[in-house]
C-alpha cells in the first residue's frame, strides 16, 4: 500500500508541473519577446534584426532602390594609382586629379590624349604648343603639328610650318632651292625649273634653247632689249620691235618696201620721189623736199 501511494503522488506532481509550470514560462516569453528573436534584442524590434540593432531599424532595402553598380561603370582604380584618385583615372595619375575630359580644336591641353580625336594618324588631333590642333601631312605623308610640319625635305626654302600652304614637289611660283624641287622639271626648253628661288616654266631663247625667263635672250648678244624678253619679243624682230641692225628684222632686204631697222625699231621702208626705199623718217617725198615727207 505504501508503494502504491508513493507512485500516485509522483504522477500527480508531474501533471501539476505540466499544466502550470511550463505554461507559465511560455506565457511570460510571448508577452515580452517574439519567438525567434535573439536574446538581448529590445522589445518591438522586427523579427530577424541582428542582435544590438536599435529599435525601429528597417531590415530590407526599399522596393526600387538599386542594389548593383550600373553596367559599364568603373568599379576599380588601376594598380599604382594613389588613394583618393577618381575611379577610371589612368594609373600613375597624382591623387586628387580629375578624370581627363577630351577637348576640341583650340582648347588648352598638356598631352595628346587630352584632345578629342587624338591618334597616330597623319590628320588626327594632337596637343600642339599647348592647344589641341589637327595634324598635317608633311612632304613624306607623316603627320606633324602645323608649326613643325615640313612641306619639303630639309634645306628647301620655306619648308617648316608650310604644309598647308605649299606642295611637294613644288608647283608654279612656290619656293624652291633646286630645279629638282619643281614638279615637271627637266631639260626640255619649256620644262619647269627653279628660277630666282621659285618654280617657273622655262622659255625658248632666240636659238630655241630653254632658259629661266630672266636669263632668256630674245636675240643674239648685242641686240637691244634682248635679255629677259623672250616672252615679249621675237627673233628675227617683228615690226616695231627693237633692233640694232637691218638684219635683226624679219623681212629685211634691199627692196624699196622691205623691212629695215629705223631709229632702233624694225619698220617698213618707203619709196622716195625717185622710187628708192628709205626709212620713213628719212624718205623725201618730192624733189628738194624735206625728210619724212613720203
Amino acid at each position: 500500500m505504501l508503494i502504491i501511494g508513493i507512485l500516485a503522488f509522483v504522477i500527480i506532481c508531474s501533471c501539476v508541473y505540466s499544466l502550470f509550470g511550463t505554461g507559465g514560462y511560455y506565457y511570460y516569453s510571448s508577452d515580452k519577446t517574439p519567438s525567434g528573436t535573439p536574446s538581448g534584442t529590445p522589445a518591438g524590434t522586427p523579427t530577424g534584426t541582428p542582435s544590438g540593432t536599435p529599435s525601429g531599424t528597417p531590415t530590407e532595402t526599399p522596393s526600387g532602390t538599386p542594389t548593383e553598380t550600373p553596367s559599364g561603370t568603373p568599379t576599380e582604380t588601376p594598380a599604382g594609382t594613389p588613394a583618393g584618385t577618381p575611379v577610371g583615372t589612368p594609373a600613375g595619375t597624382p591623387a586628387g586629379t580629375p578624370a581627363p575630359v577630351p577637348v576640341g580644336t583650340g582648347n588648352p591641353c598638356t598631352l595628346h590624349t587630352d584632345c578629342s580625336g587624338w591618334g597616330p594618324g597623319p590628320t588626327d588631333m594632337a596637343c600642339c604648343n599647348g592647344k589641341c590642333a589637327q595634324k598635317q601631312k608633311d612632304w613624306a605623308g607623316i603627320g606633324y603639328c602645323p608649326t613643325e610640319c615640313m612641306s619639303a625635305p630639309a634645306g628647301t626654302p620655306n619648308a617648316q610650318g608650310t604644309c598647308d600652304k605649299y606642295h611637294w614637289p613644288r608647283l608654279t611660283s612656290e619656293p624652291c632651292g633646286l630645279h629638282t624641287d619643281c614638279k615637271g622639271w627637266g631639260s626640255g626648253p619649256t620644262d619647269m625649273a627653279c628660277c630666282n628661288s621659285k618654280c617657273t616654266q622655262k622659255l625658248k631663247d632666240w636659238a630655241g634653247v630653254g632658259y629661266c625667263p630672266a636669263d632668256c635672250m630674245s636675240g643674239p648678244a648685242g641686240t637691244p632689249n634682248s635679255q629677259g624678253t623672250c616672252d615679249k619679243y621675237h627673233w628675227p624682230r617683228q615690226s616695231s620691235e627693237p633692233c640694232a641692225n637691218h638684219t635683226d628684222c624679219a623681212g629685211f632686204g634691199a627692196g624699196p618696201t622691205d623691212m629695215a631697222c629705223c631709229q632702233g625699231t624694225c619698220q617698213q621702208k618707203k619709196k622716195d620721189w625717185a622710187g628708192i626705199g628709205y626709212c620713213p623718217n628719212e624718205c623725201v617725198g618730192s624733189f628738194a623736199g624735206k625728210p619724212g615727207t613720203c
